[in-house]
């Protein structure tokens, strides 16, 4: 075992924090913050132990084993009314040393908006190009793999082009059935946990899922099919944890390690760009870049033609010593804890 320390700038007492990096199992606690002004004094962090397991967490993570670079956030506590309980002993192991309340009820309602609020937002041409698109699919077979809240995206993907959303929900039925993203599994991360790091962590002020993602801990960032595999994965868990009328989902990417030698290859991105493009229609609300190095902009020139206009328009690039800054972002768009353990989790990257 080869025990790693979390960074000082984390925590006063890291006495018992260790990741065990054969067999990358974590558990969730909470430890005190440090006196950087830059951090919240009661700020949720992370600590690990090879002596636990995430099986009772394993419905926000898909899996027991983690990449050992992810701390997973301590605020998560399963929805199960049993999983709950279990978790409430680890809570109250940890209350001792954790500064303020136990920030527990992190979990958007389970109904957000109602599907006939969502056709209040469209207009009565709009909804009856949607009628036409739905008989079209139904003619075609296909239109048992699009519900209502289905169709609409792909009509808004369109703007209700009605021979454009017919073609692109063609386009994705013919991927739904080939390449079965819902079975979907990372091969890499089924027996290397730190294959690749993009992960659940939280829901944003709109109950929209967030998924972080890092450069710094993913063995395997050049190759397309596999990294494809893995986001895949990751969305469609992503939408799983989505509440009923809550459709987009948010990608907070830490690039801390980012290297264009590892890192620089175009597939790679694009195979992504396209399949959120042309598979998850309307399902990104924001990709958010975190301190993006110069080298960033050579990929970013690149992958220009790939991306259409209305997803340009939701990347947001960030900082940490200018601005748009990290900070004010976060405080806008997450809740506090959530917040909080993405700037942590950031400086802590740089730290180690």
């Amino acid at each position: 075992m080869n025990p790693s320390p979390l960074p000082a700038l984390l925590s006063d007492d890291v006495s018992s924090f260790c990741i065990d990096e054969d067999t990358a199992i974590v558990v969730l606690s909470t430890v005190t913050m440090s006196s950087d002004p830059a951090v919240e004094s009661d700020a949720i962090a992370v600590s690990a132990s090879p002596t636990r397991d995430m099986t009772r967490l394993q419905h926000y993570f898909l899996r027991v084993r983690q990449n050992p670079g992810f701390l997973p956030p301590a605020y998560l506590v399963p929805p199960d009314g049993a999983l709950r309980a279990a978790y409430a002993e680890d809570a109250q192991e940890h209350a001792a040393s954790t500064p303020g309340p136990f920030r527990s009820h992190v979990h958007p309602p389970p109904e957000v908006r109602s599907l006939s609020e969502r056709r209040a937002d469209f207009t009565p041409a709009q909804l009856e190009a949607a009628e036409v698109v739905r008989t079209r699919l139904g003619e075609k077979g296909i239109l048992p793999l699009f519900d209502d809240w289905a169709l609409y995206r792909y009509c808004v993907a369109r703007k209700f082009d009605v021979e454009k959303t017919v073609q692109m929900a063609c386009k994705s039925a013919e991927w739904l059935t080939s390449y079965g993203p819902a079975a979907r599994r990372c091969r890499l991360c089924e027996t290397d946990p730190a294959s690749h790091l993009l992960t659940f962590v939280g829901w944003d002020n709109k109950h929209r899922p967030v998924m972080y993602s890092s450069f710094k801990y993913g063995r395997d960032r050049s190759n397309a099919e596999t990294a494809t595999e893995h986001s895949v994965e990751a969305l469609q868990h992503a939408v799983s944890l989505m509440p009923v009328g809550v459709e987009q989902l948010i990608i907070v990417t830490d690039f801390v390690g980012f290297s264009y030698i590892t890192d620089g290859n175009p597939k790679v991105s694009s195979s992504f760009i396209g399949i959120l493009q042309d598979h998850f229609p309307e399902r990104l609300a924001a990709q958010i870049l975190i301190d993006p190095p110069t080298m960033f902009w050579v990929l970013w020139k690149v992958l220009q033609p790939f991306i259409d206009v209305r997803t340009k328009e939701k990347v947001l690039f960030v900082y940490t010593e200018k601005q748009p800054n990290m900070r004010d972002v976060f405080a806008d768009m997450f809740p506090p804890a959530l917040a909080e353990y993405l700037m942590a989790t950031f400086r802590a990257n740089k730290a180690r």
